[in-house]
C-alpha cells in the first residue's frame, strides 16, 4: 500500500482479487443505538447527525456484514462498552492452539 500511495494519489482494490491473495477483511459492527451515541459525540467532526443515519441505511440495504464473507469483530456491545485491543487481536489474529499427537 505504501508503494502504490507513493506512486499514485488514487487507488481501486478490488477485494475478491486482494482474497486470492490471503487478505481477509475485517467488519468491525457494534450496537447502533450505542454507535449513534458515540458519533454524536464527536460533533461535526464527521458531519451531520443525519450522515450516520445514512450510512446504517445503506449497510443495511447492502446486507453487510453478511455478504462480505469476513471476519466480523463486535466492538462496541449492546451495552456501550468497546472491546480493548487484546480482544480485538484475539478476534482477528486467534491465538494457535498446539497439536498434540
Amino acid at each position: 500500500m505504501k508503494r502504490l500511495r507513493e506512486q499514485h494519489d488514487r487507488t481501486v482494490l478490488d477485494f475478491d482479487e486482494l482474497r486470492t491473495c490471503g487478505v481477509r477483511l475485517i467488519w468491525f459492527s457494534g450496537d447502533i443505538s450505542h454507535a449513534h451515541e458515540e458519533f454524536k459525540k464527536r460533533g461535526n467532526c464527521k458531519g451531520p447527525e443525519d450522515n450516520f443515519n445514512k450510512q446504517v441505511t445503506a449497510i443495511q440495504r447492502e446486507g453487510y456484514p453478511a455478504s462480505l464473507d469476513c471476519v466480523i469483530v463486535p466492538a462496541l456491545s449492546s451495552s456501550g462498552v468497546f472491546l480493548d485491543q487484546r480482544q480485538i487481536e484475539n478476534i482477528v489474529f486467534p491465538p494457535i492452539m498446539p497439536a498434540y499427537v
